[in-house]
């Protein structure tokens, strides 16, 4: 964060709440929005570590994740055409996620007076 930018914000009696909200929130607004589409994209490709934990605990099942299901479905039960729907119904969640929360970020970002 700008120094000068806080520094003003404090010489126009901005409190620290007022601050955080105008001043500090839109300015990592853009890297909280990569973090968490980030974060979301990983969490949907979850696998590795529930399946070797799946090897030591009962509580993870075949079906513990989206992954974990589409694996199940096509090496475990040989039925590839449920793994091949699962894997693009995997895809298009993730496309309308990740959308969504794009499309969110750039609406809370634009300024005031434009109109689209």
């Amino acid at each position: 964060m700008p120094r000068e930018t806080i520094e003003a914000a404090a010489v126009d009696s901005a409190g620290p709440m007022r601050t955080a909200v105008t001043i500090k929130v839109p300015l990592i607004r853009r890297t909280v929005v990569t973090v968490v589409l980030f974060t979301m994209i990983g969490a949907l490709q979850l696998f590795t570590e529930p399946m070797l934990l799946s090897q030591v605990t009962p509580l993870i099942r075949p079906r513990f994740t989206p992954n974990m299901y589409i694996f199940d479905a096509a090496f475990v039960r040989n039925n590839h055409s449920l793994a091949s729907a699962a894997s693009v119904l995997l895809l298009i969640v993730c496309c309308a996620l990740s959308f969504l929360v794009t499309r969110g970020a750039a609406r809370g970002s634009r300024p005031e007076g434009d109109a689209a």
